[in-house]
């Protein structure tokens, strides 16, 4: 069962790493809010070939190499901006290669026109290209081996897109500067705020270097970046740590995941007392210490708060719904998106096999989370969710589990959404997702076990696909749990 955590992680490790290499060469450029954009173009283009190992806990495990160049040859010019992430993750022992490449294309007037995104890890694959039109939306395709989806999305001139560096500008911050950037995560088509501050200086490896402290959605991240606008270093909460090295060094990193730390246990929240047998617990009381999540955000018909303070909160979980939820908007909790085609033909088709002849919303559910529990082999799945992806591989883990069951779910006419937390297992919390489900009231399910209603030990954190799963970043490495009380059935 350790196994099925890996997608989830993977989805976590990429979320940072976009996070972590985000930044463009020149991302101020593109906002009107700094002026010296054009004063640094106007006396010399900026191109870069900067490449960065990258560490977890200490060990070399893969590179980020990031290249801006300008491509003369096109009609018209443009700025290129083009990054490549390799690494080897040892997920309980096992070896999951994964890689990720990102290209943006930028106008002589530096507005993005284009931009690619392509991760790949073993048999999954998911392509995003976006190309601005003339009114100034992006069309996006998602191509997949499962076939390709369209979809439109609105992005500000101001937004970045990631790169491995830091703003040319950046080494021009003096201690106290604080700058604000908006910018797009390629991989769940959101955009969201980082601000930057200057804190001091300090020498790196003999290098006198500017410390920046760079805040997204309430994850916190150090740079080290010299006064010619150079990463040297850069730390995250999560082990990771990226620093400059020369290419050979960069790409000599370790191939196989022997002796390096498990990403699993490392990301998992430690408990301070065990379960006996977490899949049968009826109602659990739990204080997770450093939680910054505001109450109002944890609060669901199965979940209530007992009491919270600065240094975290007690929660008490049910099986059963505690409490009625408010009745849910039928249009967005039966829409189709571009990770949960739940208007795709094979969906439809699939759904309307699992549920005909069931009258009730709720044997529907039921039938629907026996079915993905059955349907789908319990493997390791190191790809960004897509239910017609899951649906054609036929295996995958929480995240597949989820977003397969959603897009059957809304296919049939009932009320899903996709709950993202904790759930207890072999010791600890590890990170999780499962969806809810409306049949008159919510229920949450969980077809990764095969529950048709969730265990006490599922703890949620929040709601939404991939975009949303950024959140639970902020509890990574900086929450303890402590069972208070469990009640078995």
């Amino acid at each position: 069962m350790k196994k099925l955590w890996l997608s989830f992680v993977v989805i976590l490790w990429a979320a940072s790493m976009i996070w972590l290499i985000r930044y463009e060469a020149f991302p101020h450029l593109f906002t009107h809010r700094i002026g010296g954009y054009r004063n640094i173009f106007a006396s010399a283009p900026v191109l870069m070939d900067s490449w960065m190992k990258i560490l977890f806990d200490g060990r070399h495990i893969g590179y980020s190499h990031t290249l801006v160049d300008v491509d003369d040859q096109g009609e018209p010019q443009q700025y290129v901006v083009q990054n490549e992430t390799r690494m080897n993750l040892n997920i309980m022992g096992r070896l999951q290669r994964v890689t990720i490449d990102v290209t943006a294309r930028l106008d002589m007037t530096y507005l993005l026109r284009e931009f690619t995104f392509d991760m790949r890890a073993e048999q999954h694959a998911v392509q995003l290209a976006g190309r601005r039109r003339e009114d100034g939306l992006f069309d996006i395709e998602i191509e997949s081996p499962a076939g390709m989806q369209r979809t439109q999305m609105e992005i500000p001139d101001d937004v970045v897109i990631h790169s491995a560096l830091l703003e040319v500008g950046l080494s021009s911050m003096e201690p106290g500067d604080v700058m604000h950037v908006r910018t797009l995560d390629p991989a769940t088509l959101s955009l969201m705020d980082m601000e930057v501050r200057a804190l001091r200086r300090e020498e790196v490896k003999g290098e006198p270097a500017l410390v920046l402290a760079s805040t997204v959605q309430g994850i916190e991240f150090m740079s080290w970046v010299d006064d010619k606008g150079n990463l040297l270093r850069q730390e995250t909460p999560f082990g990771w740590v990226l620093e400059a090295a020369e290419d050979t060094e960069a790409t000599a990193f370790e191939r196989d995941s022997s002796g390096q730390a498990d990403m699993l246990r490392r990301l998992a929240i430690p408990s301070a007392t065990m379960l006996r047998d977490a899949r049968s617990v009826r109602r659990l009381k739990v204080r997770l210490d450093g939680l910054k999540l505001s109450p109002d955000e944890l609060v669901t018909s199965r979940q209530r708060v007992v009491s919270s303070g600065p240094e975290g909160a007690v929660l008490e979980i049910s099986r059963v719904p505690l409490s009625d939820d408010a009745v849910p908007d039928p249009a967005r909790y039966l829409s189709a998106t571009p990770f949960v085609q739940s208007d795709h033909r094979d969906i439809l088709v699939r759904a309307g096999q699992i549920t005909g002849g069931l009258e009730s919303k709720q044997e529907m559910a039921r039938a629907v989370c026996d079915w993905v529990y059955g349907y789908l082999e319990k493997n390791p799945s190191a790809s960004l969710p897509s239910a017609i992806e899951v649906l054609r591989v036929g295996e995958g883990d929480c995240n597949e589990h989820t977003y397969l069951f959603v897009a059957l779910a809304r296919a049939a006419g009932i009320p899903a959404r996709i709950h993202l937390g904790v759930v207890y297992l072999d010791g600890a919390f590890y990170y999780h997702a499962w969806p809810s489900v409306f049949v008159g009231r919510w229920v949450d399910m969980d077809p990764t076990f095969g529950q048709h209603q969730a265990d006490a030990s599922h703890i949620f954190l929040g709601e939404g696909e991939s975009a949303a799963q950024v959140r639970l970043l902020q509890v990574v490495g900086q929450v303890k749990a402590d069972i208070l009380e469990a009640i078995y059935e």
